[in-house]
């Protein structure tokens, strides 16, 4: 078996502190299990792909190696997801203002256009998610490649408790998330490109460069026109005795529920503060 590829758990892309706000982390995660079903990308921005092997701890979710790496082999295949997303939490509002400049060149002819997007939040953890050309990826057989796992760690242990394995991505181009960190939190996004275009929403299908400006105790945030993962799904060992692989953040019919709870860390995101290193999470 190849030795585990140890990479550091370096500190992800964090426009405020480089860690998570507890109360906005739990706030994010359980309107994102609530209405889809899965986990957000958290920090925003961070990459994701189907086979990934991470962790979860103050800073996120960090890739630790891939399936991959000890010769697991799995398939992809697409799943239906809505096309477009526009989610909003309660605390958040937002507003579309349509092209209000453009620039003309000497012969007097519209070259650019500029459009914005005004973001402002009545409290701290709310969040605002603008997603275009939305693609949903998963891994459909798991339960071969939890038997591989299995076969492997038979010879040699070497799976760590804390590992997630990553079996479902949804990413969108181009995708905005902002999470505010503050009540009167607020951002304006701005998109521009060649005139002919009138309004934020076609600036953004045209792939349009976005930014974020005038912002406010934003506690992250990201905006991009190139493919990024905003949801998934992972699966960890579960069970008391940890045998067994189960999604993050679901209760296992089989066990008995008032036994030790299974998935703490789910319920209580705030279990996730801590601080992981490399011996802790290393075979």
């Amino acid at each position: 078996m190849p030795l585990l590829p140890c990479r550091p758990l370096s500190t992800l892309r964090n426009p405020t502190s480089g860690l998570m706000r507890m109360g906005s982390f739990d706030d994010v995660w359980g309107a994102f299990q609530e209405r889809f079903l899965r986990a957000p990308v958290w920090l925003p921005g961070t990459p994701m792909s189907l086979g990934d092997i991470g962790v979860i701890d103050r800073r996120g979710y960090t890739q630790i190696a891939r399936l991959a790496d000890f010769g697991i082999s799995f398939e992809e295949k697409p799943f239906r997801a809505e096309s477009e997303y526009l989610v909003t939490s309660a605390s958040a509002k937002i507003e579309d203002f349509d092209v209000n400049a453009a620039v003309s060149d000497p012969g007097g002819i519209l070259s650019s256009a500029e459009a914005s997007m005004r973001v402002s939040f009545s409290s701290a953890g709310g969040f605002v998610v603008r997603a275009m050309n939305v693609q949903g990826t998963m891994i459909p057989n798991v339960l071969s490649v939890e038997e591989q796992i299995h076969r492997l760690v038979a010879k040699k242990p070497f799976w760590n408790r804390e590992w997630i394995y990553v079996h479902e991505v949804v990413s969108a181009k181009p995708c905005i998330v902002i999470v505010s960190a503050a009540s009167g939190a607020h951002a304006i996004v701005r998109a521009s490109a060649k005139a002919g275009l009138n309004s934020f929403v076609q600036l953004l299908a045209a792939g349009s460069a976005s930014t974020l400006s005038e912002q406010s105790s934003i506690d992250q945030y990201v905006a991009t026109r190139t493919r990024t993962p905003f949801m998934w799904r992972g699966r960890w060992l579960g069970g008391r005795l940890r045998k067994r692989f189960i999604d993050r953040g679901s209760w296992d019919e089989d066990e008995d529920r008032a036994a030790e709870p299974l998935f703490e860390d789910f319920d209580e995101p705030a279990a996730f503060d801590r601080d992981l290193d490399d011996r802790q999470v290393r075979a």
